[in-house]
């Protein structure tokens, strides 16, 4: 499917190609059946219904779907009742799609009415935002081999001001355990700053790399190994005020910027990814407000109920950050954070303390025992004496 931002609707157009007999109408019409309306970072599946099938039975359908790019972003695309068996074909873009079956006994019979194929969306727009959507370029043929025409129907999606947060189950999938980035996180809305997404072309064995330069996030480049083709890869970061909702504790150390990260879609996740590299920045003027070290700034990341320091190093400097990067097995909630070098040499300290006091403790024992057995010898040694004076005098005597 080709995708472009569209600047005009309209309701219906007739689509013709070279193939098409010019007077072959193949059905009544293709495309949505009604409006949407969506939240921001929500999750939207969408079918695709064919009117009143003629001319048929039909065997193949091909068509792009436009929509501004903007606003939504296509995770994937699924069979519908009517094309239930048929196989799916994609291309280079996951966009492009063929639908078609070689068994006559699951065409598409004349008369029909249904929905031919699902669009499975991600919202990425604002609230206030809106796109048509419609079929175009539709290409339809019968068992016979015969290419017809048919009318598109054009719907509108609106975005809302609301963020849909799913269930504890729903957002694992999305957040605790790394992967996905899809639609809604879970996050409070109230708790989001900032969001930002992207889309980039993965292919087998090529580096992908996201970068954010707004002023409002830190977070810098994503980027690693794509292990699959799967035409597109969507990353989706939310930039907090505060710790995560999705989290049970605060990260370690001073925060400097909490984080959600997501990188990934239903077809392409953690496993389809090789050595992933986060790249940030830190301001020196906090690094300097807050008496850190630069060397002491890591990256943490929550996984499985608990915070992980990542390894991270200063790569990097110019006049107002330290620029950093960092090694992640995968993305879900994340804090920059410095972890005080007085928290651990006041911990060295207090154990070598102790240390040093049970030295003391052990080696007062000794010295007290030996004082009491050396008193003990002496005063043996003078009731010795005593008594041999005793008898020499009773001898005497």
């Amino acid at each position: 499917m080709t995708l472009k931002n569209l600047n005009n609707s309209y309701k219906y157009r007739r689509i013709y190609d070279s193939k098409k007999s010019e007077s072959l109408v193949m059905a009544d019409s293709i495309g949505l059946k009604e409006d949407y309306e969506a939240n921001e970072n929500d999750t939207l599946s969408i079918p695709i219904i064919i009117q009143n099938v003629s001319n048929g039975p039909i065997q193949t359908i091909k068509c792009d779907i436009q929509y501004n790019e903007s606003v939504l972003f296509l995770e994937s695309v699924e069979v519908g009742n009517l094309t239930n068996g048929w196989t799916i074909l994609t291309g280079d873009n996951v966009h492009s799609v063929t639908l078609t079956t070689t068994d006559s006994s699951i065409s598409i019979k004349n008369e029909s009415s249904g929905n031919i194929f699902n669009l499975h969306f991600n919202v990425t727009g604002n609230a206030g935002d809106t796109t048509a959507i419609y079929p175009e370029n539709i290409d339809m043929a019968n068992t016979a081999n015969l290419h017809g025409s048919v009318l598109s129907t054009n719907k509108t999606v609106d975005i809302n001001n609301e963020t849909t947060v799913p269930s504890e189950d729903d957002s694992s999938g999305n957040g605790g355990s790394g992967g996905g980035g899809g639609g809604a996180t879970g996050e409070e809305f109230e708790n989001i700053a900032s969001k930002h997404a992207q889309v980039s072309k993965v292919a087998a064995g090529e580096d992908v790399r996201y970068e954010f330069s707004e002023d409002d996030i830190d977070l810098m480049t994503i980027q690693f190994t794509s292990l699959s083709n799967e035409g597109q890869s969507k990353t989706s970061v939310e930039v907090l005020k505060d710790t995560s909702a999705l989290v049970d504790s605060s990260a370690p150390g001073k925060v400097y910027q909490n984080l959600n990260i997501w990188v990934g879609n239903v077809a392409f996740n953690e496993d389809d990814m090789e050595d992933p590299v986060v790249g940030f920045r830190v301001s020196k003027e906090w690094i300097s407000d807050n008496d850190v070290e630069p060397s002491s700034v890591v990256l943490c990341r929550y996984n499985d109920g608990e915070w992980t320091q990542l390894p991270t190093e200063v790569i990097d400097e110019n006049e107002n950050y330290f620029i950093y990067e960092s090694e992640t097995p995968g993305f879900s909630p994340f804090a920059i954070s410095a972890i005080y070098e007085e928290e651990e040499t006041s911990a060295d300290s207090t154990t070598t303390l102790n240390e040093s006091l049970e030295d003391r403790l052990k080696e007062e024992v000794e010295n007290r025992a030996e004082n009491e057995s050396t008193v003990a010898s002496g005063f043996g040694i003078l009731l010795t004496v005593g008594v041999l004076m005793i008898i020499a005098l009773l001898i005497r005597r």
